[in-house]
């Protein structure tokens, strides 16, 4: 739980503070479309032509793994992880997998992320959206709390296909942009500067390196705090130009970075 404080200033140029106590919860059926309407505000359920109506029904019904983000019964943003393999021929979700899948502009990436979905190793996708005027100071606990989410559904989930299902190996992220320059196509190799390479990496790096990441304008800071921290992060093409990059993470990983988010953005 957690409270964040406003100051409004009045005509007379005089200020009130006003006290907002931020909640999270679990997804409910209710909340379908409040998560509908953050959808249709925001950057991927358009770029990848998914149901909005669909996917808010599909999100808000899991109650599982998910972080709702409330003050006074308005919802301010969520937070959750669609298990790809589980539902790869759900109406809402096919559109969301050939995205990413079919977008993906360097060819190594595009190889690396084949694999893992023809796998039965499972992988989430990480749908996040909030209001232009959350606090960012929520933003740590929330991934926190949905982290714990995860944490408890690959252990207690009454459904065993689900339990297992949500025990995530990996967890994607699709991170909004603006480009600073063009990268090229998707026949297009990164230039020779590569990104530090990871523990266990071997062979030729995947995906943008440092100087491609850093050409990046990200939308939100906790997802270029992130996306520096993957194991690999490619461009998703699209008909007006790259808008959005692909970040492969660990789910240790997205752990070990919310006390480092909370040192940025509290």
């Amino acid at each position: 739980e957690d409270e964040e404080e406003l100051t409004l200033a009045e005509d007379g140029g005089d200020s009130e503070r006003l006290d907002i106590e931020f909640t999270f919860f679990d997804p409910k059926p209710n909340d379908s479309p409040h998560i509908r309407a953050l959808l249709q505000a925001g950057t991927l359920c358009n770029a990848a032509g998914a149901n909005a109506v669909d996917l808010a029904d599909l999100l808000s019904q899991q109650a599982a793994v998910g972080t709702v983000i409330k003050a006074d019964d308005d919802v301010f943003g969520f937070i959750s992880a669609l298990p790809l393999q589980h539902l790869r021929s759900t109406s809402c979700v096919k559109p969301l997998l050939a995205f990413v899948n079919e977008r993906c502009a360097q060819p190594l990436a595009k190889q690396a992320l084949t694999a893992l979905l023809s796998t039965k190793r499972s992988v989430g996708l990480i749908i996040s959206e909030r209001l232009i005027n959350a606090p960012l100071q929520l933003v740590p606990d929330a991934l926190d709390s949905f982290m714990q989410d995860i944490e408890w559904a690959k252990h207690n989930e009454e459904d065993h296909v689900l339990r297992a299902a949500f025990h995530f190996e990996n967890l994607l992220l699709v991170a909004a942009v603006n480009p600073a320059e063009k990268f090229g196509g998707a026949d297009t190799e990164p230039p020779t500067k590569k990104r530090k390479a990871k523990s266990g990496d071997k062979g030729k790096a995947i995906g943008l390196d440092w100087g491609q990441l850093q050409a990046l304008h990200f939308t939100r800071v906790d997802e270029e705090a992130l996306a520096y921290e993957a194991e690999w992060c490619a461009v998703l093409n699209s008909s007006a130009g790259a808008k959005h990059v692909l970040a492969l993470l660990k789910p240790e990983t997205v752990r070990q970075m919310v006390p480092k988010l909370r040192e940025i953005m509290c």
